[in-house]
Order: C-alpha cells, then sequence, then structure tokens
C-alpha cells in the first residue's frame, strides 16, 4: 500500500508541475440539448399530474377497501356497528396514512370527536322508525275498516229499514183489500133482498167478489196442542240421534208445556234425565206423570225400575199398590208384577210378594218360575198345602233351573213328611 501511496503522489506532483499558470487560449460555451430540456419538462409535468390524481383518488380507493373488508372481518355485527365503525376509519381517521402519498389531514377537534360518538347510526334511525311507522299504518287501517264497517252496518240499517217499511206497507194494503171484501160481502149479502131491478148490479158485484176471493190466499189454520206437542217431540227424538242432548231435552220439554198428556214426550223425557244418571229429575217427570194420570200404570212400572235399579225397593212398592194387579193383569203388564214381587222378596214381604206372583201365574200358568217363586213365599209363611200346589206346579210346567229343580224336589219331600 505505501508504494501505491508514493506512486499516486508522484504523480500528483507531476501534474502540478506541469501546469504553468496560464489561461486557457479558447473558453468553450456550454450548450444544452433541447430534447433534453423537452424531456425534462414532460417528466415535470407527469410528475405533479401524477401527485394530483393520486390526491383527488386516494380517499375514494381508501373507503372501498376499506368497505370490503370491514364486511369480511365483522360478517356476524349489527349493520348500525359497521356503519359507525367503518366512518371514523375512512373519511376522519388519517393517522394511518403515511407522508409519501402526498395527503396530510387536519385531526378533528374534541367536541367534533364527542359529537360524532354521540351520535345514532342511521340503521338504527330507520329501524326506530319502523315500528311508529307500522303502528301509525296499522291504526289508519283498522279506522279504514272500521269506518267501513260502520257504512255497512248502516247499510244494513237502512236496508231492514226499508224491507220493514215495505212488509208495513203491504199489510196495509192486505188489511184495506180485507174490509174491501167484507164491504163486498155484506153488499152482496143486502143485494139478495133487493128487487129484480137491481139484479144486474148485484151480479156485477158478486162477480168482483169472486175474483177477490181467488185471488187472495187461503187462511192457514192455527195447529192444535196435540199437532205442536208432536212437532216438539219430533224436533227431541231427531236431536237426541244426534246426540244433542240438550237441544232435545228443551224440545221434550216444549212439547210437554204444550200437551202434558204426551205420553212418549214424558217417556223419552224420563228416558234423557235416567241415561244422565239424573235420578231426581226423571222420577219428577214420572210422579208428574203418576198426578195427571194416576190410572195409568206406565209410569208407576218405570218408577219401580229406576228404584228398583238403585235398591230403593220400599219406596218402589209405595207406587205400586196391590190395587193395580187385576189392571195388570188386564193390560198383560208382566214388568210391573214381576217388580212388584221381587221388591217384596227383597224387603221380606211375603204377602205382597204372594200377591204379585199369583197374578203373574194367571198371567202366564205355564211358566213354572212363577209357580217355584209362589211356593217359596208359601213356604216362608208355613202354608204348608199351597206350597205343594205351587211346587208341584213347577215342576209340571217346567222351565226351572236343574238347581231349582232339585230345590223343590227337596222342600215337597220336606213338606210332605210333615204332613
Amino acid at each position: 500500500m505505501s508504494i501505491l501511496n508514493n506512486t499516486l503522489k508522484s504523480l500528483d506532483d507531476r501534474n502540478q508541475e506541469s501546469d504553468f499558470g496560464l489561461p486557457p487560449t479558447v473558453q468553450l460555451r456550454k450548450s444544452f440539448s433541447i430534447r433534453k430540456v423537452f424531456a425534462l419538462i414532460a417528466v415535470l409535468v407527469l410528475v405533479v399530474w401524477s401527485a394530483l390524481y393520486s390526491i383527488g383518488d386516494k380517499p375514494e380507493s381508501s373507503q372501498n377497501s376499506t368497505a370490503s373488508k370491514e364486511p369480511s372481518v365483522n360478517a356476524f355485527e349489527t349493520p348500525s356497528k359497521t356503519a359507525s365503525e367503518a366512518i371514523p376509519k375512512t373519511a376522519y381517521d388519517t393517522s394511518d396514512s403515511s407522508p409519501s402519498e402526498g395527503m396530510q389531514s387536519v385531526p378533528l377537534s374534541d367536541k367534533d370527536r364527542a359529537l360524532l360518538a354521540q351520535s345514532t347510526p342511521v340503521v338504527e334511525q330507520v329501524f326506530e322508525q319502523v315500528p311508529d311507522q307500522l303502528e301509525q299504518s296499522a291504526l289508519e287501517e283498522s279506522q279504514a275498516g272500521q269506518s267501513a264497517f260502520d257504512d255497512e252496518a248502516e247499510y244494513r240499517k237502512a236496508r231492514d229499514t226499508a224491507i220493514q217499511e215495505e212488509r208495513l206497507k203491504e199489510a196495509a194494503t192486505q188489511a184495506k183489500g180485507s174490509v174491501k171484501d167484507i164491504k163486498t160481502a155484506t153488499a152482496d149479502n143486502n143485494a139478495d133482498d133487493k128487487d129484480a131491478v137491481n139484479n144486474n148490479v148485484a151480479d156485477r158485484k158478486r162477480t168482483t167478489t169472486n175474483s177477490t176471493v181467488v185471488s187472495s190466499k187461503p187462511a192457514i189454520t192455527p195447529k192444535t196442542q196435540k199437532q205442536q206437542s208432536a212437532v216438539h217431540l219430533d224436533a227431541g227424538l231427531n236431536a237426541y240421534q244426534f246426540g244433542m242432548f240438550e237441544d232435545a231435552e228443551q224440545n221434550f220439554l216444549l212439547a210437554l208445556q204444550v200437551e202434558p198428556k204426551n205420553l212418549e214426550a214424558r217417556k223419552q223425557l224420563a228416558a234423557l234425565y235416567f241415561g244422565q244418571n239424573n235420578i231426581p229429575m226423571a222420577l219428577s217427570v214420572l210422579s208428574k206423570g203418576v198426578s195427571i194420570e194416576p190410572q195409568n200404570l206406565m209410569w208407576r212400572e218405570l218408577m219401580g225400575k229406576i228404584l228398583i235399579a238403585k235398591s230403593r225397593f220400599e219406596e218402589a212398592l209405595s207406587v205400586m199398590p196391590e190395587a193395580f194387579n187385576q189392571q195388570a193383569v188386564k193390560e198383560q203388564r208382566s214388568d210391573y208384577l214381576i217388580i212388584m214381587g221381587t221388591a217384596a222378596q227383597a224387603i221380606n214381604k211375603p204377602e205382597v210378594a204372594i200377591s204379585a206372583f199369583s197374578a203373574m201365574t194367571a198371567l202366564q200358568p205355564q211358566n213354572g218360575k212363577w209357580w217355584l217363586a209362589l211356593g217359596a213365599n208359601y213356604d216362608q209363611l208355613g202354608q204348608n198345602g199351597e206350597a205343594i200346589n205351587a211346587f208341584e206346579a213347577a215342576l209340571a210346567q217346567g222351565g226351572v233351573s236343574p238347581a231349582s229343580k232339585q230345590y223343590v224336589i227337596e222342600r215337597l219331600n220336606a213338606l210332605k213328611e210333615v204332613r
């Protein structure tokens, strides 16, 4: 290195010695190329234009880039939050921009930032206004519907009023026509007593009267109580058939109200109450029938069936006295006699049972079980002769079970030994 340095130093000294200090004889003026000048101007223009273009386009590009990035990051955030967070980052926040972009931003004051923080996003304002608008529109629609309903009600009311007035006019016209017919008929009756001179006038009046009678509507004959009761009974039966028990009850009651002696309506009403396990009402309906028709054994028989079903034997015998046994035989009401005998046996009243089963042997002598029941009650009273006769008749007629037959044979042997 020292050798190289010495060599360079010697060369420098030689150059200084060769310079004699004379001024140059010719000085050339430096000239610039026109092409270089134009190229330099063009470059400057492009630089200025690019700077201006970048200044104007940068806010829009930054907003677009921010808006395109924000939804991907905050895809599950509410629209109000996204809008409120996107605005400060694009339009107002310039702290992230570098000086090389040629942009300079003025920071917001504390007052402006406070107002911006307190501002409500547009989306929230819209959603807050939507319920109010919906309520207002619903109120207007309801008012419109109410007005339409009121208009329709007024229209119906006016129409009904017009119909009633028309009917009143027709009724008045018919009434006038009836008065006219009466007057005409009276004139016809008086015309028969007039002289032959007035025959032509009378004939004309008769012709007018006949035409009036032909054109008039036939009179409607009112229904009798039995007919009205029958109508209610049919309605009740139809309602009962379709399971409309309340309607059936009302129609049966109406039938009895119009005609208390409607047997079928009373029987159906009692059966309806009994089916609903309303025993007091069923007995009340039948008891009313007994009070209206004491000689009708049907009401007593139905009451006895209900009372026997509820094991109310004393009450059953109270409504089925022995005085009606012969009537029961005559009317062949075997149920009446059987219920009476069964209730008497249940409460240990063999005398009443003998009365009932004696009537049954007269009604159905070929049935051995009635002879068996009669013999058992005679046996209980100690009337051995009557018991033997009844037991022998039971064996002769037959119709008893094997166990009952064995019982009869044993009792016959015992009674004959005692005898």
